[in-house]
C-alpha cells in the first residue's frame, strides 16, 4: 500500500456505479484510493483493467467499523468519499429497515472511522430527494421534506454529519446528486433499463413517461470530486450537481432510439407507474457554478451518445 498519506483517499461504495468511475479517475491523476464495497452491487470484475498495485480493497459492509480499522491499521487518509447507499426507489421502498441500516447506520459508521482515524475531510453523496416537492429546479436552501424512504434517509444523514463534523471540527462537503446515467451501472434505473429493453425488442413496456428528471453524465459528476479534492478552501457546503434541466421519460426514449436507429413501440402498463413518485425533480446548480466553477460538459444527447456506444463496445 502507497505511505504517502497525501494521496491516499477512502471510497466507500468504489466498485459501484458512480465509484469504480471515480477509482479509475483518480488513479489517473496520481491518487490511492482505499475501496471499501461489500459488492452487494456491483462486480469484482470492473477491477480488472487496474493494477492491483495502484489501489487497496477491503471487501466490507460499511457497518463493520472493526473490520475496516483493522484492515487499515496506520495508516490515515486525509479525505474520505462516502458513496455507500441503497439506492434504487423500488428496493427502498420495499426494505424500509434495511435501507435505513445501510444509509443511515451505515453512514454513523464510516464517520465513526472518520473520527478514529482523524480524517479531516468528508464528502457524502445525498441526494436532490431530500427536497419537498416543486415544480421549480431545487436551490440548496429550498425546505426538506423528502416523499419516500430513500431521501427521508439521507435527510437524516445529512442532519447527523453536520452536527458531528461541527463538533469534531472536519470539513464536510456534501452533494446532493439528481439523476446520474452512464457506464458500469448495475442497477435498473430508468436510463439502463429502457436502453437493454430497446436492445432485446421492438416493444417495450412503459409507466409514466410525462415525469421529468434532471440527468447528470457520471464523467461530469466525477469532475466535481476531482474540483473539490484540488480546492483548498470552501470544501465545506451543500452542492446540488445535476445540469440545470429536466427531460420527460419520452424525450429519453425518443433520444435512445435515434441514436440507436431503431423503431420502438411503447406500449403503457400501469403497474409500472409508481405510487409515489414526484412530477419533476430539477437542479438549481447556480451555486455549484460559482464556487467550484464547474459545468457539465454532456448534453442528454451526447451523453447518451457516448453510452451507448460504450456499451458497443464492452460486447465486442
Amino acid at each position: 500500500m502507497s505511505k504517502n498519506n497525501k494521496n491516499q483517499i477512502i471510497v466507500t461504495g468504489g466498485v459501484g456505479f458512480i465509484g469504480i468511475n471515480l477509482v479509475k479517475k483518480l488513479i489517473k491523476l496520481g491518487y490511492f484510493p482505499i475501496i471499501i464495497d461489500n459488492f452487494s452491487n456491483s462486480n469484482i470484475h470492473q477491477l480488472k483493467t487496474i493494477s492491483k498495485n495502484d489501489y487497496f480493497l477491503i471487501r466490507s459492509d460499511i457497518n463493520n467499523v472493526r473490520n475496516i480499522l483493522k484492515k487499515i491499521e496506520g495508516i490515515f487518509p486525509q479525505t474520505i468519499i462516502h458513496l455507500a447507499a441503497l439506492h434504487y426507489i423500488p428496493f427502498c421502498t420495499k426494505n424500509p429497515t434495511k435501507t435505513k441500516m445501510v444509509n443511515v447506520n451505515g453512514t454513523k459508521s464510516i464517520f465513526e472511522i472518520v473520527r478514529k482515524k482523524k480524517i479531516r475531510h468528508m464528502i457524502f453523496t445525498s441526494s436532490g430527494a431530500v427536497y419537498k416537492p416543486s415544480r421549480k429546479a431545487h436551490k440548496e436552501k429550498d425546505v426538506l421534506q423528502p416523499i419516500d424512504i430513500y431521501g427521508k434517509t439521507k435527510k437524516e444523514a445529512e442532519e447527523f454529519l453536520f452536527k458531528e463534523c461541527k463538533q469534531y471540527r472536519i470539513n464536510l462537503t456534501i452533494l446532493r446528486l439528481f439523476n446520474i446515467y452512464g457506464k458500469y451501472d448495475l442497477t435498473p434505473h430508468f436510463i439502463p433499463e429502457i436502453i437493454k429493453r430497446i436492445e432485446k425488442a421492438s416493444h417495450i413496456k412503459v409507466g409514466n413517461l410525462n415525469t421529468e428528471r434532471d440527468y447528470l453524465y457520471v464523467d461530469d459528476l466525477v469532475e466535481v470530486f476531482i474540483k473539490i479534492l484540488k480546492m483548498k478552501k470552501n470544501q465545506n457546503g451543500i452542492f446540488n450537481i445535476g445540469t440545470g434541466k429536466a427531460h420527460k421519460g419520452i424525450e429519453i426514449i425518443e433520444l435512445i432510439s435515434l441514436i440507436a436507429k431503431k423503431q420502438i413501440q411503447l406500449i403503457e402498463n400501469s403497474t409500472l407507474k409508481r405510487k409515489n413518485d414526484r412530477p419533476i425533480l430539477c437542479a438549481d446548480i447556480k451555486k455549484t457554478l460559482n464556487v467550484l466553477h464547474w459545468k457539465p460538459k454532456h448534453n442528454l444527447k451526447n451523453g447518451l451518445a457516448k453510452l451507448l456506444y460504450e456499451n458497443s463496445q464492452k460486447k465486442k
